[in-house]
């Protein structure tokens, strides 16, 4: 399981990539219509969603959600990629709900909250690209090989003239005895 900054790349690129699913369906404009008939006012809202001003919406936030599931299992260079593919994808989604935003302007009605979100979603798309891009840092030794501040050179030479434990082959003692 991905955790640390992998996991939240994973988190973030699938939440991002399904909730621009959810607002590219989502009512992006509203419009209140009111009819007479027959003496009776009758009102309605017609909604356009985010598919109806721009179709790829949709499309971006599935492959954004699939990319972000592949991060699970990408290490290394797959996973850079992988988050190359997420930038560019944040991108286009940025781009697609901006020019969604705009056609739902010039349309008569009130624009939703589904347009904004959208547009956020987008941006983190982008941002769980840029977290996966973000190489790992390497693992750590452990406190055996830490060097003393005081005397590097010491610890240093100390460090290379011990033996591992119970080996007299190693061992300087042990090769003193033998001649």
């Amino acid at each position: 399981m991905a955790t640390g900054r992998a996991g939240a790349a994973v988190a973030l690129g699938v939440a991002s990539g399904l909730g621009l699913v959810g607002a590219s369906t989502g009512a992006w404009v509203v419009e209140t219509v009111s009819t007479e008939l027959g003496g009776v006012e009758r009102t309605e809202q017609i909604a356009t969603a985010g598919v109806d001003l721009v179709g790829l919406t949709l499309p971006i936030g599935v492959a954004a959600a699939i990319a972000g599931m592949l991060l699970v299992v990408a290490r290394g260079w797959l996973q850079r990629g992988v988050g190359a593919l997420l930038v560019l994808l944040g991108a286009a989604g940025i781009g697609a709900a901006a020019v969604g935003i705009a056609r739902a302007a010039g349309l008569p009605g009130e624009i939703g909250g589904s347009a904004w979100f959208g547009l956020v979603a987008a941006a983190g798309v982008g941002a769980a690209g840029f977290t996966a891009l973000r190489p790992a840092p390497p693992p750590r030794l452990g406190a055996r090989y830490d060097l003393d501040e005081e005397d590097p050179d010491e610890a240093e030479w100390r460090l290379a003239s011990e033996s591992p434990a119970g080996d007299p082959e190693l061992d300087g003692d042990a090769a003193e005895r033998d001649t």
